[in-house]
């Protein structure tokens, strides 16, 4: 019922919409032409995997994918079921377990990319899916879960490669949840953690050895030294020495001399720069290096008219154009990056430390203004303070047998994942790149759990 309800409300607010020129714009045209085949292509596109397997798969079955949004809802909304039973397995209260459902329904990341085809709401379902898993993982006969765990995982990070290392945090998860929720021992947790890690290491080590053999470059995509190149070059001081070789010096000096051409405030002489200004030209500044990168490796531009290649990104669409082979420029990009940062590192470590205050000013700001965030943490901490205070009847659970009971461990435990995962989203991108809501949504997909168990758990008064 809650899921029809809700799915009314997105069709009214016209989420299930999708216009026509959503496959054409932002970054759909690139996960649409991202080459399966063969391999070597595949492996040396900025992209991975993951999002541009749905989209290109779901294609051939609708044209313009205009039902995709349903598509997706309806998918999400069985891998909340799933998880809704996993946690009823465990004997968890139903207005618990009801309201963890309620939590995941309301995940504004999900919400708000739907209709326009982010790779957020792909993750948003992997990460559903696998946290309905994590409990349902009990011993290490149960061969199945711990399958799908690793076939989930794997594709999480091929969905978005800046969640590779949740290979480390869900086998925390894993422990945590056996040990004080199933009441396993000690030992049998940590060897279904161990288990769990040991295979993920396996896999990911795979893929990237792959990417090392066949395209000679490390690393999830090729695309960590592009986007690095964003920040650099707002450190980048042409007087200083790099220690370039010749021809590296001839790719960065058309750079620099590029990114001049660009508008205020991403032109603005480094020494002048802020942090401010870092983080609204990142974007810019990744193009810029990017695209002159190509046009001096391929000789190739966007445009033919030289005026719409200074900043192209206004007039058109980019991704059939930076849908090709980026091992060359993103090696390129990467020395250059690489070089350039650490020779910096208290502007970098500042330029860090600013996009984390941003994000956690994001995150606060969400809490503040989504009704669904700040209205249970309201009422939950009001019928908290009456439930301590007020209610004493002795037919009622106690105060400590709540703090002792399941559900409580469970909202500690949720409390634990939201936090972890929160931090995984946010401290390494905010290191690399500039921060956007899509990050800060993307890290607060659980944050709805532990603020509705909140709520709940002020509701348990009798023993059954």
């Amino acid at each position: 019922f809650c899921f029809l309800v809700f799915g009314i409300i997105l069709s009214i607010s016209s989420k299930f919409y999708l216009d026509s020129s959503t496959i054409y714009s932002q970054d759909v045209p690139s996960y649409l032409l991202y080459p399966f085949s063969p391999i070597s292509e595949a492996l040396s596109s900025h992209r991975t995997m993951g999002f541009p397997a749905l989209l290109q798969s779901y294609i051939l079955l609708d044209s313009d994918l205009s039902s995709l949004p349903f598509f997706l809802y309806l998918v999400y909304c069985l891998s909340i079921t799933y998880l809704f039973f996993s946690l009823h397995r465990l004997k968890i209260k139903p207005l618990v377990t009801l309201s963890v459902a309620l939590a995941m329904l309301f995940n504004y990341s999900f919400v708000s990319g739907i209709n326009t085809l982010t790779a957020s709401t792909l993750v948003s379902i992997l990460m559903v899916l696998i946290l309905a898993l994590t409990f349902r993982i009990k011993d290490r006969v149960k061969f199945f879960s711990m399958t799908a765990l690793t076939i989930l995982t794997f594709f999480v990070y091929q969905t978005r490669p800046n969640l590779a290392p949740i290979i480390f945090l869900i086998p925390i998860w894993i422990f945590l949840i056996n040990y004080f929720l199933s009441k396993n021992t000690f030992k049998q947790s940590l060897k279904l953690g161990s288990l769990n890690l040991s295979i993920n290491i396996f896999f990911l080590g795979l893929f990237l050895l792959s990417r090392v053999l066949i395209v000679s470059e490390f690393g999830m995509a090729s695309f960590s030294g592009t986007v690095l190149s964003g920040q650099a070059l707002s450190y980048y001081d042409k007087n200083e020495n790099y220690n370039f070789s010749q021809n590296q010096k001839i790719l960065i000096d058309k750079i620099s001399e590029k990114r001049k051409l660009i508008s205020y405030p991403c032109n603005k002489d480094v020494s002048k720069l802020t942090n401010q200004d870092r983080h609204e030209c990142g974007n810019i500044w990744i193009m810029t290096a990017w695209l002159t990168s190509i046009k001096h490796f391929y000789g190739e531009e966007p445009s033919k008219i030289s005026a719409e290649n200074i900043e192209p990104w206004k007039i058109m669409e980019l991704g059939p154009f930076l849908s090709r082979n980026n091992v060359r420029v993103d090696n390129a990009l990467g020395d250059f990056s690489s070089r350039v940062i650490l020779s910096h590192p208290q502007l970098a470590l500042s330029r860090g430390l600013f996009e984390l205050r941003f994000a956690f000013q994001g995150l606060l700001e969400l809490f503040a203004t989504k009704i669904v965030y700040f209205l249970p943490l309201l009422f939950g901490s009001l019928f908290w303070i009456f439930r301590v205070f007020f209610i004493q009847r002795t037919d009622q659970i106690g105060l400590k047998a709540i703090l002792n009971s399941k559900e409580f461990t469970l909202l500690l435990l949720f409390l634990f994942i939201s936090l972890s995962y929160m931090l995984l989203l946010i401290l390494i991108p905010s290191f690399m790149l500039h921060l956007d809501y899509r990050y800060i949504y993307g890290s607060s997909i659980f944050f709805l759990i532990p603020i509705f168990l909140f709520l709940t758990t002020s509701f348990i008064l009798y023993k059954d």
